[in-house]
């Protein structure tokens, strides 16, 4: 099997379908499976996805890291890709990640950007300033509602971390710095992914500004254990 679409969700009834039907709707020749990993849902997520999705999985242990993790652990496909369950992928977005893996045996990690649902003059700037920043890092940032890795390589990384609020990003500069894996940024493969974990906050640009600095953060921490073994 070409790859596995894993989705961590908690408590998404409301709002899976339509990230399901995208995925159905890919135009990738090849073969992908969907898995949906409900992690300590109170709805009915598990019948919901259970409608669309190849195989529904629920687990008793809360928290994304862990959903995704297990995921790998449960997928058949050699390229696990990652996307939420508020997201929304393009028709192309399986294809494109296949191509890059295809077009070099190198390449261990991959992702892309995110652009918001809903409108809005501040959600748009937010991530249009978030977007501009990530593609002006030297590195590769990855973010799990939107990316990749080989499986067998995932596996022996020990996967996402719970002992970081910013768990995907952590992987992938652990990737890079202790793997010494290649991990590539594609800005051309998009999703539209929900802000309301965001709502209420007085100003997104905050956000942004934490997540740089946490970025920075873990990439010196890395570089100091790296020099320290």
């Amino acid at each position: 099997m070409d790859c596995s679409v894993i989705i961590p969700a908690r408590n998404e009834a409301s709002r899976i379908t339509k990230t399901l039907q995208a995925l159905r709707e890919q135009d990738h020749k090849g073969e992908y499976e969907v898995i949906v990993m409900v992690n300590a849902s109170t709805d009915n997520t598990v019948e919901v996805a259970g409608k669309l999705a190849d195989r529904v999985i629920d687990l008793e242990k809360g928290g994304v890291w862990n959903a995704r993790n297990q995921g790998v652990k449960e997928a058949k496909g050699d390229i696990v890709l990652f996307i939420d369950a508020d997201t929304l992928a393009p028709k192309d977005w399986v294809r494109k990640y296949m191509e890059v893996y295809n077009g070099d045996e190198n390449i261990m990690a991959a992702g892309g950007l995110l652009w918001p649902m809903e409108d809005g003059f501040r959600n748009k700037l937010s991530f249009r300033i978030f977007n501009w920043r990530t593609r002006q890092s030297r590195y590769a940032m990855l973010f799990g509602g939107n990316s990749s890795y080989r499986r067998d390589f995932f596996l022996k990384t020990g996967g996402f971390s719970e002992d970081s609020w910013l768990e995907d990003i952590e992987l992938s500069v652990r990737v890079r710095d202790v793997h010494k894996a290649k991990v590539v940024l594609c800005p051309d493969i998009m999703v539209i992914t929900s802000v309301r974990n965001h709502k209420g906050k007085r100003n997104k640009l905050k956000w942004i500004y934490r997540t740089s600095k946490e970025y920075k953060s873990i990439k010196a921490q890395w570089k100091r254990d790296s020099l320290d073994s």
